[in-house]
Formats: C-alpha cells, sequence, structure tokens
C-alpha cells in the first residue's frame, strides 16, 4: 500500500498539482484530495499509476471519461490483469491487424 504522505511529498517535490495526479488517475480531484486528505486509502488501479508516475515514467494518459475508465478497470479486475497488461495486449492487438492491412 501506498503511503499518503509520500504521495504528498512526492506532488509537492515535482510542482504537480492534486489535479494533474487526478487526471493522470482517472479520478475527480476530490478523490484525490479524499485520499491525502481524509487518509482514505488509495485503490489499486491508481497506486499501480501513482507508483509508475513516481519512478519516473511518464504519463500517456488518454483523456476519457470516468464512466469508460471504470468499466475497462472492471474489465481488467475480471481478467485478473492490470491495467497495464490490458493496454500493452489492446495496443498490439492494434498494431499486429494495421500490420496486416
Amino acid at each position: 500500500m501506498i503511503k499518503n504522505q509520500l504521495v504528498k511529498d512526492w506532488l509537492k517535490e515535482r510542482g504537480h498539482s492534486r489535479s494533474w495526479l487526478a487526471a493522470q488517475c482517472g479520478v475527480s480531484k476530490k478523490t484525490v484530495d479524499n485520499w491525502l486528505s481524509a487518509g482514505r486509502p488509495i485503490n489499486a488501479s491508481a497506486a499501480t499509476i501513482i507508483n509508475q508516475l513516481m519512478i519516473g515514467r511518464r504519463s500517456i494518459n488518454p483523456q476519457i471519461d470516468l464512466e469508460t475508465f471504470e468499466a475497462f478497470r472492471a474489465l481488467c479486475c475480471r481478467e485478473k490483469r492490470s491495467p497495464e497488461e490490458k493496454i500493452a495486449e489492446l495496443i498490439k492487438t492494434c498494431v499486429s491487424s494495421q500490420a496486416e492491412q
């Protein structure tokens, strides 16, 4: 589990806002505020994204609506795969199908 204070410190060091983090995680700023102020747990999907950002991976967050993101997350859970694994699979499938045309 990722520590809330660690995330707050990291955001401050990097000069990122809570709104920025919300966009990267596909959640509202209010959700990020709850994680960091109220000490509510960060969900596993968002924690994975935050960990990746903190180790220096750049986001390629496509701007999708929250309903679509939640449906995608549910799909990943049903398939017992991480969002990153599923995205990699989808990208490979798209690239392969384009190469065959």
